[in-house]
C-alpha cells in the first residue's frame, strides 16, 4: 500500500509539472502574438504602411517640441521596417519580464523575513547607511535598499522613458538612458553603495569613429504606458484594421480589410487583448510593490525603534566608534559619575512630577464622587400624591 501511495504521489506529481509546463507554454504564446500579427501583416503587402504609421505615431509629440528636446531614446530610430520592430520589441518585453521577475521575488523573500523579523535582521534595517543615514553605519545596506534597486530598473522598462542629448539631432541607445535613468532616481534616496556612481558617465555614447560622442544631458521618467506597450497597442489596431473584420481602411487611408476573420486571426486578437490587459495591470502591480515594500520598511523601523526604546548604557569597549546618537547610552569610564549625578537629579524631578499629579488626580476623583453621591440624593423617590385625595 505504501508503495502504491508512492507511486501515486509521484504521479501527481508529475501531472502537476506537465500541467505547469503547459501553463507556461500558454502564457509564452499570449505574450508572443506580436509576432504572428506581424507575420500576417507583411503578407498583405502593407508592411510598409504600417511601419511608417508606428514610426509616426511614436514622434508625433516631439513634431512640436525643439529639435534638442526631441526623445533622443526613442524606439522609432532603432528599427527600420518590421522585421527590426521584431527584434526591438521582443528585447523591450524580455527586458520588463526579467525585471519584474526580479523585483517580486525579492519582495516576496522581504514579505517572508518581515512576517517575523529577526533581531539581525531589524537592526540591519535600523543602521542602513541609505535609507537611515543619521543613524547609519558607513557601509552597511539593508535589504530593501537592494529592492529599491531592483523596483529601479522595473520602472524604467515598465513605463515611458524620455531622453534628450547634449546635441542637436544626437541619439542615445536605450540601455544608456536606462542606466542614466536608473542611477538618476538611486540618488534621489541618496548615496549608498548600490553603484550610483556608474551612472555618472553613463550617457556617453561612443560616434562612428571611436572618440567620445554626445552624452545624455536629460533623463524621466513619466508613469505613462512605456513605448513597447503603445507599439503594441498600434500593432493590434493595424491587424485588427486589416486583416479582423474590424475595419475597412489600413494607415494609408485604402480598404484591405476581409469580410470575416479567420480562426487564427481571431486567435491573435484575443491573446493581443489578453496581453495588453497584463501589461496594464502590470502597471498597477508595479504601485502596489511600491506601497508594500513601504509599509514592510517603516514596519522594521518601528521595531528597532522598540528595541532602541529599552537600550541598556554600558562602558565603551577600547577603541570602540561611538556614533552621536550612541554617546547618551555608551559612556567612558570617566563619564559614569556625572551621568549618574545627571539620571538621579531627574529622577527626583520625574518621582515629584509623579507626586504632584497623583494629588491632583486623587482630588479630582473625590470632586467626582461627591457629585455623583449629590445627583443621587437629588433624584425624585416617587410620584407625589395629589392633595385632598384620601389615603
Amino acid at each position: 500500500q505504501q508503495q502504491q501511495q508512492q507511486q501515486q504521489q509521484q504521479q501527481g506529481g508529475e501531472e502537476e509539472r506537465k500541467e505547469g509546463n503547459v501553463r507556461e507554454v500558454q502564457e509564452a504564446n499570449k505574450a508572443s502574438w506580436f509576432l504572428d500579427a506581424i507575420d500576417m501583416i507583411s503578407s498583405t503587402g502593407r508592411h510598409e504602411d504600417v511601419k511608417d504609421f508606428v514610426k509616426n505615431k511614436l514622434l508625433e509629440n516631439d513634431t512640436y517640441r525643439q529639435q534638442t528636446t526631441v526623445n533622443a531614446s526613442s524606439m522609432a530610430n532603432r528599427f527600420r521596417n518590421l522585421h527590426g520592430l521584431k527584434v526591438v520589441l521582443t528585447e523591450a518585453l524580455d527586458g520588463i519580464e526579467r525585471s519584474r521577475a526580479k523585483a517580486m521575488n525579492k519582495l516576496q523573500e522581504l514579505t517572508q523575513a518581515c512576517a517575523n523579523p529577526s533581531p539581525a535582521f531589524v537592526e540591519q534595517a535600523g543602521s542602513c547607511h541609505r535609507c537611515r543615514s543619521e543613524l547609519g553605519v558607513r557601509g552597511r545596506l539593508c535589504e530593501h535598499c537592494k529592492l529599491d534597486e531592483l523596483q529601479v530598473g522595473w520602472e524604467v522598462n515598465l513605463f515611458a522613458l524620455y531622453s534628450r542629448a547634449l546635441t542637436a539631432g544626437g541619439q542615445v541607445s536605450a540601455e544608456d538612458a536606462a542606466r542614466r535613468a536608473h542611477a538618476n532616481n538611486l540618488q534621489r534616496v541618496g548615496q549608498g553603495g548600490l553603484g550610483e556612481e556608474e551612472g555618472q558617465d553613463a550617457g556617453a555614447i561612443a560616434s562612428s569613429d571611436g572618440r567620445r560622442g554626445e552624452k545624455v544631458t536629460e533623463t524621466n521618467i513619466v508613469w505613462h504606458p512605456s513605448e513597447a506597450e503603445q507599439v503594441l497597442r498600434m500593432l493590434a489596431a493595424q491587424f485588427r484594421a486589416l486583416l479582423g473584420g474590424g475595419g475597412r481602411r489600413g494607415p494609408g487611408g485604402s480598404g484591405s480589410g476581409t469580410a470575416g476573420a479567420p480562426a487564427r486571426v481571431e486567435a491573435v486578437l484575443q491573446c493581443a487583448k489578453e496581453h495588453l490587459g497584463q501589461m496594464e495591470a502590470q502597471r498597477k502591480l508595479f504601485a502596489q510593490a511600491r506601497a508594500l515594500s513601504l509599509t514592510q520598511r517603516m514596519l522594521l523601523y518601528a521595531h528597532d525603534e522598540l528595541d532602541m526604546a529599552v537600550t541598556r548604557m554600558r562602558l565603551r569597549v577600547e577603541g570602540e566608534h561611538v556614533q552621536p546618537h550612541e554617546e547618551h547610552f555608551k559612556l567612558h569610564p570617566a563619564e559614569v559619575p556625572v551621568k549618574q549625578r545627571e539620571l538621579s537629579d531627574e529622577m527626583a524631578v520625574a518621582k515629584a512630577d509623579l507626586r504632584r499629579t497623583l494629588g491632583t488626580l486623587r482630588y479630582l476623583r473625590s470632586l467626582q464622587d461627591k457629585h455623583k453621591r449629590a445627583a443621587g440624593q437629588q433624584q425624585p423617590q416617587g410620584p407625589a400624591a395629589p392633595s385632598g385625595v384620601a389615603a
